[in-house]
């Protein structure tokens, strides 16, 4: 089973996203 965190990592490679990366991560 892959991560959600883990595939968006990969699927967003953006400055931007990594503020999101970690709202996902604060969710689980």
């Amino acid at each position: 089973m892959v991560e959600p965190t883990a595939l968006h990592r990969v699927k967003c490679q953006e400055p931007g996203c990594t503020y999101q990366m970690l709202a996902i991560s604060d969710l689980r």
